[in-house]
């Protein structure tokens, strides 16, 4: 239905702008997530597919092989699956350090706790919805939900842990409906996977082959952006902070850094400038 609704507003806002056409990038969006509801090929790849050998076809074996070597990386990695819980250090700075640790008792108590408020969220409910998953009974369907397992668990622990803290921090702050808000926040923290939530650039085939893995990338970036829209700067460095503590954690277990680190950044910039003979140079180069 939401198709039929994005392209009537589209429309509607083409013929109330006709003498003055300032939504044309809006309204041109609004027909492209029409489009993708609608199950057609996103327009990056439907560029793509118009000039290489072979077309559709092409692309289709392509991007066939390009999931298979993902899925080949990705799956029952233990690397990949560290790299997993690298949502959290927003959500301690979003949620606040006192809340954070609240929610992390939460976490635990919501173990053996049967009315635990995080089963009324919407939000995660939809992220780990894995119903179709007795289906999958033989050797290698069981071998390949492991290795799914594996990659999501601490994903979902990082989630929860998270949508536990902002629950916390909708208490302290009186919020009406902590459970709506502890969703909202969660998502904006991890990135939503719903329907119509995943940018369309980042949705295409072609991005996903030659930029894969970017929407957590990319959600951080906004989340920054929010924090300094808000002049929130106790936030952000708190961040900065636990992105550094995670990030010498990984470096230990897996033995490579995960995510945006400006502080060991600084580190290593200052590490160089002291070994420049040349300080001149060393405080102008790369």
């Amino acid at each position: 239905p939401h198709t039929a609704n994005l392209r009537a507003l589209a429309n509607e806002l083409a013929d109330a702008t006709t003498e003055e056409p300032f939504l044309n990038n809006f309204i041109l969006y609004l027909n492209r997530m029409a489009d993708d509801l609608a199950g057609k090929t996103n327009p990056a790849d439907r560029l793509v597919q118009d000039y290489i050998p072979g077309g559709r076809k092409t692309f289709k074996a392509i991007n066939w092989l390009n999931s298979r070597v993902k899925a080949n990386v990705i799956l029952g990695n233990a690397s990949s699956s560290i790299a997993q819980i690298f949502n959290v250090p927003q959500g301690i700075a979003s949620a606040g350090l006192d809340n954070s640790l609240k929610g992390l008792g939460r976490s635990l108590a919501g173990l053996f706790n049967p009315e635990n408020p995080l089963k009324q969220s919407k939000f995660l409910h939809e992220r780990y919805f894995r119903a179709y998953d007795k289906f999958d009974t033989g050797m290698l369907d069981n071998a390949k939900k492991f290795a799914v397992w594996m990659t999501q668990s601490l994903d979902e622990v990082g989630s929860k842990f998270i949508w536990n803290a902002h629950y916390e921090k909708a208490l302290q702050k009186g919020i009406a409906d902590p459970v709506k808000y502890a969703d909202y926040l969660t998502r904006s923290m991890v990135a939503g996977r719903g329907i119509g939530e995943v940018p369309l650039m980042q949705k295409a085939r072609v991005s996903q082959m030659l930029i894969p893995f970017q929407v957590e990338v990319g959600n951080l970036w906004w989340v920054m952006k929010d924090m300094v829209d808000e002049k929130a700067f106790g936030k952000l460095a708190t961040l900065f902070v636990f992105n550094y503590l995670f990030n010498r954690t990984a470096e230990k277990i897996r033995g490579s850094a995960v995510t945006f680190d400006p502080i060991e950044a600084t580190v290593d910039a200052l590490k160089e400038f002291r070994e420049e003979e040349n300080k001149g140079i060393g405080a102008i180069s790369p």
